[in-house]
């Protein structure tokens, strides 16, 4: 029985993309919990595990995902009882009481035993049929055993490519076997996903693979093979991982160099920075079409706007590579007031009204929005967090908590 799994990391990508978190007391009267999530008795650390924290009463107080390295850190929270709950898919849950003091921090592990091996895989969508390379599949598709032993060492390239074309089809934001993202379960974008994939296959075929390797063959099978209008950037941060500089020459090489950051500008960096859930989502293909059309046509607006993106993203690497994080808020700015205007489809009102809302009432200094135009999420740099928290969830929306990863694409177990 072959068993493996690989991190499948979501990274944003503003000029580069990552995380670092550092120890921080808890508030006056307040305390928290952090640790670890692992398994095989504490010996392989899990990121993404879903920790849940419920009060006596069994009201859910706070959630996070542990980082790339298992970690987790929960603040804020009032001197009581709590029930700690880890889960992830292809582990079992764990539950964990823990009790908090006034200015207390409580260091816990979590130890979750691997669940047993799933002989089929599902892909679930919960939007209309998809298209793949041989013709319409429903939007509940279930890949059987034998379907997926095509994937393993000669076996069919073109069976390998309808099982992506199911999943990179569905519309951005569809989860596989997960939900909405303020739910249990877990979301990918295309590229993470078939990074994540390709991966998996190499390291069954016991073949060492460098990021590169990754990054440049995902993105053939997404652009040139499924005749997916996109760019070369989330594949390579999937496979990277870290706080990246993307430059694309015109000889179609890419060169990918990490920013210099001190410990200190990575932590304020990521202490200032909030992800919010806008609440749907939809696929990115029909705006990054058009995109692509008017950048070949020669479209002057089209072309100075990406112009005008390329200084901006040098100017972001110099400011965060200095440590002036605050800048790089008002450079978020400026970014997202240029790029909104590109596309009709890149934002609607509603997210207009939450992003002016943001700065107006929840003191952002920055933000843009994440994933499909349009939809998706809103990221905000912010000086004060509890404001900008309370305006936004006093809107309906729901906050991500996530983490910086600088390992890129991993292979975390495998029993083969």
């Amino acid at each position: 029985m072959f068993r493996l799994i690989t991190t499948l990391v979501v990274a944003v990508v503003l000029a580069g993309g990552a995380p670092a978190a550092h120890a921080q007391s808890a508030t006056a009267g307040n305390g928290a919990i952090e640790g670890t999530i692992s398994t095989q008795g504490g010996t392989v650390f899990l990121p993404g595990a879903l920790v849940l924290v419920h009060n006596a009463g069994g009201a859910q107080l706070a959630e996070q995902v542990s980082d790339e390295t298992g970690h987790i850190r929960i603040r804020d929270l009032p001197a009581g009882v709590y029930r700690v709950k880890a889960s992830l898919d292809g582990f079992e849950s764990v539950e964990r009481p823990v009790t908090v003091a006034p200015g207390s921090v409580v260091t816990i592990s979590i130890d979750m035993p691997i669940a047993a091996v799933s002989e089929r895989v599902d892909v679930v969508a919960v939007a209309s049929p998809v298209v793949s390379t041989t013709g319409t599949l429903a939007a509940t598709e279930t890949v059987s055993n034998a379907q997926t032993q095509s994937l393993a060492p000669g076996g069919n390239v073109d069976s390998t490519l309808r099982l992506l074309a199911i999943v990179i089809a569905t519309p951005a934001g569809e989860s596989i076997d997960g939900g909405r993202p303020d739910q249990a379960g877990f979301q990918v974008g295309a590229a993470t996903f078939l990074v994540g994939l390709l991966h998996a296959l190499h390291a069954y075929k016991r073949q060492p693979v460098t990021a590169e390797t990754l990054a440049q063959e995902a993105f053939e099978i997404e652009m040139n093979r499924l005749g997916m209008p996109v760019g070369k950037q989330d594949h390579y941060i999937a496979a990277y991982g870290g706080l990246l500089c993307q430059e694309y020459r015109p000889d179609d090489g890419v060169v990918v160099t990490p920013l210099h950051m001190s410990e200190a500008a990575l932590w304020e960096l990521r202490d200032s920075l909030m992800l919010f859930f806008v609440g749907y989502t939809r696929a990115a293909s029909e705006l990054l079409e058009d995109q692509k059309r008017r950048s070949e046509q020669g479209d002057p607006k089209m072309l100075e706007g990406l112009h005008f993106v390329k200084q901006l993203g040098f100017e972001i690497r110099n400011s965060l590579e200095a440590g002036d994080v605050r800048h790089f808020g008002e450079l978020m700015h400026e970014h997202w007031m240029r790029k909104r205007g590109r596309s009709a489809g890149m934002t609607n009102k509603r997210v207009d009204e939450l992003y002016d809302l943001a700065r107006e009432r929840g003191g952002a200094t920055g933000g843009k929005l994440v994933g499909a135009g349009g939809s998706g999420f809103l990221l905000f740099h912010t000086n004060d967090r509890r404001r900008l928290r309370a305006t936004m969830v006093e809107a309906g929306l729901s906050e991500m908590d996530f983490s910086f990863d600088f390992d890129g694409s991993v292979v975390l177990l495998r029993n083969h």
